[in-house]
């Protein structure tokens, strides 16, 4: 074991807080009904939980223990020209690239890299191409303008929302309900399913080179041209609510972290920042170390670690320390700059668009343990912290909501009220049947209470067995 905490009897019921640190106890040892908690590991950084009601549910993987390796799969050959976006569906499964051939494609990504299915609509770049939540759609951005909304199955256009200037970044909110996109110095947002407009976003001086939506819905991140990063409210019209400053150049590339508590960057000035998009303190963490421009940036499923494209390499950094030491590098000949790099959902692989109109796909990482999901986890998550052990009581008092209160809104969870609910059905079905077994035993001859029982069940509704 971890660790173990001793001489505490029968344990009734045990649970661990939110954060992680402490974990409350009810024992029969305990007198006058008492609940212990333990304080049973700490953090050298200080956990800092949003101020929400309740935890937020974000996409998420639980930390991944993985090995250093190094091979390249397959390449994925068919694009005419440069190849601008590269993104894995959700469960891993497939590629989707979108070029300056006028095309998408999707690839198998699993079984050699084959060509499954290639997508065409006007007459020019496809800047940007994105899945939604559960890898039913594709979404791509164009230079000719147009948005165009794809089944991610059979490959079908389902509508086409056309742009005055070209569209530079496309991407999804996490439900699938809502597209962002940019365009010149303005970011848009349209309703997934009609396609129509529901409100632009207007602060940047200069071009805007890629929009972001946070895991949970309720952000988008913008780079432009003007060396900022915005942070907006995606739900209500209005001002940045942030404005990130520290790049001296372009920003090209942003992603956020699958629990939205980080966002890397990646800049024309030969820089990767890494921010808490929560406040605008200045970057967290920098990495300095590119000779030359840095294209496109992607985050580690567990946000432990950032790949970027530069200096005709890839390289990965631990995403936690400024200015370490790369985790590893891919070197090819053929990779120039990479506009588009994307780790696989799993993190065993990474993806990216090489100068050759090639796609390339390594596996880089091995993991020792990993349980297969067809679509990411939905999990209450935290910023992740290292975590160091101690096992103390802890004197602050538990507080205990009486049974006649009423909980705060903050409190309730929409499982507990469903099973609530379901609980006043049964209590109600139950009650029917024995009024109409009371009402129809009156006045009949005495029969076996078996047969009672079976009739009358079978008369009030053969569902119930």
């Amino acid at each position: 074991p971890i660790l173990t905490i001793g001489q505490i009897g029968n344990v009734y019921d045990l649970d661990f807080s939110p954060d992680g640190t402490s974990i409350a106890i009810t024992s029969n040892l305990y007198p006058n009904y008492d609940v212990e908690v333990w304080d049973i590991f700490s953090a050298p950084t200080p956990t800092i939980i949003p101020s929400t009601p309740s935890p937020i549910f974000y996409p998420t993987l639980p930390p991944i223990d993985t090995t250093v390796k190094k091979m390249n799969l397959f390449s994925l050959s068919g694009h005419r020209s440069f190849v601008r976006s590269v993104r894995y569906s959700p469960n891993g499964n497939r590629i989707v690239s979108g070029g300056c051939d006028n095309t998408i494609r999707v690839w198998d990504a699993i079984n050699g890299g084959d060509l499954l299915m290639t997508l065409s609509y006007g007459a020019d770049c496809v800047n940007s191409v994105e899945y939604n939540y559960n890898g039913t759609r594709i979404v791509s951005g164009s230079s000719d303008g147009s948005i165009n909304m794809w089944n991610a199955l059979d490959g079908s256009l389902i509508y086409t929302i056309k742009h005055n200037t070209y569209i530079r970044s496309v991407g999804f909110n996490n439900d699938g309900s809502r597209i962002v996109s940019s365009s010149g110095n303005e970011v848009q947002i349209w309703d997934a399913i009609q396609g129509s407009s529901i409100m632009n976003l207007i602060d940047h001086k200069e071009l805007i080179q890629v929009v972001k939506y946070s895991p949970d819905g309720k952000l988008i991140a913008s780079g432009s041209n003007d060396d900022t990063i915005k942070i907006w409210d995606a739900i209500n019209k209005g001002p940045p609510k942030l404005t990130l400053i520290g790049h001296d150049g372009n920003v090209n590339s942003i992603v956020f972290s699958r629990d939205g508590t980080r966002l890397a960057s990646a800049s024309s000035d030969k820089t990767v920042k890494v921010w808490d998009p929560t406040n605008n303190n200045g970057p967290l963490h920098t990495i300095s170390k590119a000779t030359n421009a840095i294209w496109s940036v992607s985050l580690y499923p567990d946000g432990s670690k950032v790949a970027f494209s530069s200096d005709g390499e890839i390289q990965i950094w631990d995403a936690q320390i400024s200015d370490a030491n790369a985790i590893l590098t891919v070197e090819n000949s053929d990779i120039d700059e990479a506009h588009g790099i994307d780790f696989s959902p799993d993190g065993t692989s990474i993806a990216f668009a090489s100068k050759l109109h090639k796609i390339e796909v390594w596996e880089i990482f091995s993991i020792a343990t990993l349980s297969p999901t067809t679509f990411p986890t939905f999990y209450p998550t935290l910023p992740p912290s290292e975590i160091v052990q101690m096992k103390e009581p802890v004197s602050a008092p538990v507080e205990i909501i009486p049974t006649n209160s009423v909980a705060p809104p903050s409190l309730v969870d929409d499982g507990v009220a469903a099973r609530v609910a379901f609980g006043f059905l049964v209590t109600a079905v139950i009650f029917i049947l024995t009024t109409s077994f009371i009402y129809r035993r009156k006045g009949q001859p005495e029969v076996e209470n078996d047969d009672i029982i079976y009739e009358d069940l079978q008369v009030a509704g053969k569902s119930i067995a």
